[in-house]
């Protein structure tokens, strides 16, 4: 057969390592070879992006090219004898340009509706009865709009368990001396347009629909403290807030610091962070707002020589919400034992630190989420300290959010071990000053709530992307993790045949959910050294999982 490729190849390996797919061939043409049939064999090239297999005899297009071949972007199939199109289609979601010209297919299946990357959309010459003129007359971005309207809604993912991370027994009954944080990116209005979401059906991308559908997660699993994060501050302030007041949460919401250089109306687009919390079980203390623009040119504005890392940061405006909530339990005990003039026997009031942040978006910024990160630990750990030398209160932490970091990630480095090294990849070669030419260190000795079994296999799943970014992290000096709910994994998502958002996901983020048990550090040195063991240990993730006890939530 004849064959060539469409981009330069570049030899770098031996011939023994033929075998292994070099970067720079992704291209096949199988063009006018009087081809009838195809060979399964195809599929062992699955890095191709471009495969032509025009000008032959193919009466179908073997369904082991739409369901092996997901990475093409371009796929020929003009002047063959095809009359159909195989449903299985849907599955080439990278494709951007499609040409089945002058073959004999009289229907378009409604499943190239999930094609939402095709720019090009070749039809021509071909008998078609269906989509209708009307619709083949439009361009190639309508055509698809309209088959994807008339797909059918795949049904809605499985029921996630929660899942235990000790064992039941070993878990106090004392409901006190629990709580549960959830937390949620749930997609801006102003960022779920039709252009960067044209996978999505109108309908179930309106706000007035998905705002419905993040409140029934947020009330179905009845959380202790919510984290939002890219909540409007129009929308927490006239629907969020006022639902949740309903159902006994107070809460607090602070916007992107360009809000402060807009009119009323422009500033309350501006999306930001908000944390709920159930009254009945908490009361506020205070409030810390951290600008990372601000503090991070505050920290670097006498730098010496290359200010490249400043002029970076200085642009960035995001945030981070820090609250001081103190559990009621603590003040009823305060109460009982001064009426009883117990003073002895009298309990400090019990307080945590809540912190809900969203570290900058762009994957080419990798030093400036870095330097974020960095900044956030240190400033948490200065309201710790006052804490600690004020009011002798050792303050528990819980930090969620949508960290754009990936647990390759120097963020992640930083926060999971503590240290990251100034030769890390992440710096991208810009100055930071000391920051960048020295050890970048973490103050809090802290773990993901997911550590213990390894991250979900993603946590934001778009038209561009899919990995892990959403975390919650917590102190392991004074926090137990009980339990978390169970991730989605990439093969019930794929079930949804689409990113997300769609009907059934109102985010192209999905929530996490952790119940954290607070420790007496006199009485719980197990507790506390069952965090120690836990962190991190990813490689035991399969032999614990697998031991663990699984109950609806």
């Amino acid at each position: 057969n004849k064959s060539k490729s469409f981009e330069e190849y570049h030899h770098s390996k031996n011939e023994e390592e033929e075998e292994e797919v070099e970067e720079g061939w992704t291209g096949l043409d199988l063009s006018s070879i009087g081809l009838h049939v195809i060979s399964p064999a195809i599929c062992n090239y699955k890095h191709l992006k471009v495969l032509f297999l025009s000008r032959n005899n193919l009466s179908e297009l073997p369904v082991f090219i739409c369901t092996n071949l997901i990475n093409l972007t371009n796929l020929d199939l003009s002047y063959n004898r095809l009359t159909s199109l195989p449903p299985e289609i849907e599955n080439l979601q990278s494709l951007t340009r499609l040409s089945i010209y002058g073959n004999r297919v009289s229907d378009l299946p409604l499943e190239l509706g999930r094609l939402f990357k095709l720019k090009i959309l070749s039809i021509e010459a071909n008998p078609l009865v269906t989509p209708p003129v009307s619709v083949l007359q439009q361009p190639t971005d309508k055509i698809i709009r309209d088959l994807l309207n008339q797909l059918p809604i795949v049904n809605p993912p499985r029921d996630r368990k929660w899942m235990y991370l000790v064992e039941p027994e070993t878990i106090s009954k004392n409901d006190d001396q629990k709580f549960s944080v959830f937390c949620f990116n749930i997609l801006a209005e102003n960022y779920a347009t039709p252009e960067r979401h044209t996978y999505v059906r109108p309908w179930a991308l309106s706000w007035d629909y998905r705002r419905q559908r993040i409140l029934n997660l947020m009330i179905q699993h009845s959380p202790d403290i919510l984290c939002l994060q890219e909540c409007e501050s129009k929308h927490f302030k006239e629907y969020f807030l006022p639902e949740m007041k309903k159902r006994g949460y107070n809460a607090r919401f602070q916007a992107k610091s360009r809000f402060k250089t807009m009119d009323r109306i422009k500033a309350s687009a501006v999306d930001g962070c908000a944390i709920f919390y159930n009254k009945a079980k908490f009361s506020y203390v205070e409030e810390v707002l951290l600008e990372y623009q601000a503090l991070g040119m505050k920290r670097l504005a006498n730098m010496p020589g290359d200010r490249s890392g400043f002029e970076r940061v200085m642009t960035k405006d995001n945030i981070a919400l820090l609250l001081i909530l103190e559990l009621n339990s603590s003040n009823n005990d305060l109460n009982s034992s001064n009426n009883n003039n117990n003073n002895k026997n009298k309990k400090k009031r019990k307080r945590i630190m809540v912190c809900n942040t969203h570290l900058h978006w762009d994957p080419n910024m990798s030093d400036v989420k870095l330097m974020q990160a960095k900044i956030l630990v240190d400033e948490i750990q200065k309201v710790r300290k006052k804490y600690k030398d004020v009011y002798k209160i050792n303050l528990p932490v819980v930090i969620a959010g949508d960290f754009n970091s990936e647990p390759d990630s120097g963020v992640y480095k930083l926060l999971s071990e503590g240290v990251v090294e100034s030769n890390h990849i992440d710096w991208k070669g810009y100055n930071y000053g000391t920051y960048s030419e020295d050890k970048l260190t973490n103050p809090l000795d802290i773990s993901s709530s997911h550590s213990y079994i390894g991250e979900p296999e993603f946590t934001n799943y778009n038209s561009d992307f899919m990995g892990i970014l959403d975390y919650i992290w917590f102190s392991n000096e004074h926090l137990r993790i009980l339990g978390i709910l169970e991730p989605y994994t990439k093969k019930d998502i794929f079930t949804q045949k689409s990113p997300i958002p769609n009907p059934h996901f109102p985010s192209d983020h999905v929530h996490l959910l952790s119940e954290f048990e607070l420790i007496d550090n006199n009485n719980n040195n197990n507790n506390n050294n069952n965090n120690n063991n836990n962190k991190n240990s990813h490689n035991h993730s399969n032999k614990n999982k697998n031991n663990r006890s699984e109950a609806d939530f």
